[in-house]
């Protein structure tokens, strides 16, 4: 029996907005850029980005990637040998499925050690030895933690490359100066309100830039490329959000302080009651946690999982296998000697952390946690594979 599930998903319950649906119904606007559509993204860059830049919602983070990329890359078209899109490995598969849609082949870059993403000198290596045949840079703010997204606007510049940054689980993360980790980016910044993640909407995406050109184009790529005048213009898909799952978004929105609140004090319950595991370092001021990842050093991380299967808590090891490990992608990108990577996916677990835990919880898994590492003569800090 599963006393502590990893993951239980919250977002708000629309059964308790009846009149609000109820106004939705009325206005015969169920989507196409309805009124709870737009007063989302004015929310968002208000409360979130503290009004500078813009937004438009859609439909998920994997199509906001998709469109970000196809914009980001137009200029490319004549040019065959630009196919390339480096892209962690360490990453959610849909990463590197957005790319592939645009028929862009993964290059896979390495991570971190300590931050545990994208390793910009890598990146950088890449971009020497495979130069113009790089079409788009697609970093992964891994977990939430906040890219350097200077270096990015400076790869940008000398590289003349575009950058979409895939942030699915970074809302409510605070960079460095202690902003919403995006805010300012000229690059478009892709989150996820997908209902598994701290920001749990029903489903749905961001897309955030400084660039209000930029996303004026996007929201015309959503609505299939149409211009004012029905007109196709762009590249063009259906990715626009619904007015319901707006609403879902909007009244997230409203409580979402106080999740990420409770979300941070899960996680320093965690840290302070397991100070034998190695944490993932942040590079921001704070992050939004979707879970509490943490490494194992050595063997034993799979024991460790079965292990607090059987006492009824349940972790999972994210991203294990890794992208370039997984035979679809494997066939069909490029993968360089990734050895952090190889190492970081065969050690890692991620601990339970939702809304509906408390910190009692989060105490009684650690404990848990520290008796199985007892019984099991694991070694958390021993040396890496």
């Amino acid at each position: 029996m599963t006393r502590y599930p990893f993951l239980v998903s919250n977002p708000v319950p629309l059964s308790t907005r009846v009149e609000k649906l109820r106004e939705i119904e009325a206005s015969q606007r169920f989507t196409n850029f309805g009124p709870v559509n737009d007063r989302l993204q004015q929310r968002v860059v208000d409360e979130l980005f503290d009004g500078r830049g813009g937004c438009i919602a859609v439909a998920n983070a994997t199509l906001g990637l998709m469109i970000a990329i196809r914009d980001g890359t137009m200029r490319f078209e004549r040019e065959p040998r630009r196919r390339l899109a480096i892209v962690p490995s360490f990453t959610f598969a849909a990463t590197a499925h957005a790319a592939m849609w645009c028929n862009y082949q993964p290059l896979f870059c390495d991570v971190d050690p300590d931050t545990w993403l994208p390793d910009e000198l890598h990146i950088e290596a890449l971009l020497k030895q495979y130069g113009e045949r790089v079409a788009v840079l697609l970093p992964y703010a891994t977990f939430g933690n906040s890219l350097d997204l200077g270096r990015y606007d400076a790869l940008a510049a000398k590289w003349d490359v575009p950058v979409v940054v895939d942030a699915a689980a970074s809302l409510g993360s605070k960079d460095a100066e202690g902003r919403q980790f995006g805010s300012g980016s000229k690059h478009p910044v892709v989150y996820s309100m997908h209902a598994t993640k701290s920001f749990a909407a029903h489903e749905g995406g961001i897309v955030y830039s400084e660039d209000l050109e930029l996303l004026g184009r996007l929201r015309q790529m959503s609505n299939f490329g149409f211009d004012a005048n029905r007109i196709v213009t762009l590249p063009g898909m259906n990715a626009k959000l619904s007015e319901v799952a707006a609403l879902s978004a909007a009244e997230k929105l409203s409580e979402f302080g106080n999740v990420v609140e409770h979300r941070r004090e899960l996680v320093e319950t965690y840290h302070r009651n397991l100070p034998m595991l190695q944490w993932q370092r942040p590079a921001g001021t704070a992050l939004a946690y979707q879970f509490c990842p943490a490494r194992v050093n050595g063997p034993g991380r799979n024991d460790l999982v079965d292990a607090m299967a059987a006492r009824g808590v349940e972790l999972r090891a994210y991203f294990d296998p890794p992208l370039h490990r997984q035979e679809f992608f494997a066939d069909r990108s490029i993968v360089p000697d990734l050895p952090v990577t190889n190492a970081l996916s065969r050690n890692v677990i991620s601990l339970p952390v939702h809304d509906l835990m408390s910190v009692e919880d989060a105490k009684a898994i650690a404990r848990e946690l520290r008796d199985v590492v007892a019984t099991l003569n694991i070694d958390p800090a021993g040396a890496a594979d």
